[in-house]
């Protein structure tokens, strides 16, 4: 099992510009002054139709916060179903793609997947590439309709689309 952290956070840098990494940092007020939180996303996948993903939080330690969302992700691992539904690919037995066009909503945020023939890639931004390669797709149109600036909501929908391949239409 292979895992990757998605970037959620911004750390700013000098001169105002920024860097995007892994913690998502946020702070509340306190009467003792300001408590730090962090957050981190993380995706677990074996390359072959299994995935999962974590999400949480460690307080103020973010290594905390780092393994929290690993535990959490492999706890909550699941199989989907892969195939090669695009129209223009001939060989139906291969599994390099996905059965049919799924959809998935979180929020704001709804991703569309869309089997694309072999030899296409990955279309999709630089964050959902990385969870669907953990995923074991290798070609696949994706299209986010929404903010996807919000990287948690999109890599939710993301997640809920893979898992709606298992599940009967009806």
């Amino acid at each position: 099992m292979e895992h990757q952290y998605i970037e959620l956070g911004y750390i700013i840098g000098k001169g105002g510009a920024g860097v995007r990494g892994i913690f998502l940092n946020t702070q509340r007020k306190h009467k003792s002054g300001n408590r730090t939180s962090s957050k981190t996303l993380c995706v677990v996948g074996n390359k072959k139709g299994v995935i999962g993903y974590g999400y949480a939080s460690g307080g103020a330690d973010k290594m905390r916060a780092k393994d929290k969302s690993l535990t959490v992700a492999k706890k909550s691992i699941f199989k989907f179903n892969r195939g090669s539904g695009s129209w223009e690919t001939s060989d139906a037995k291969e599994e390099h793609s996905l059965p049919f066009k799924v959809e998935g909503k979180v929020g704001a945020v709804r991703v569309i997947l869309i089997p694309a023939p072999k030899g296409t890639g990955i279309v999709a931004s630089k964050e959902l590439k990385k969870v669907i390669q953990l995923a074991g797709i290798e070609d696949v149109y994706c299209n986010v309709r929404g903010s996807l600036k919000n990287r948690l909501g999109a890599t939710k929908a993301l997640i809920k689309a893979l898992d709606k391949t298992t599940r009967m239409r009806g």
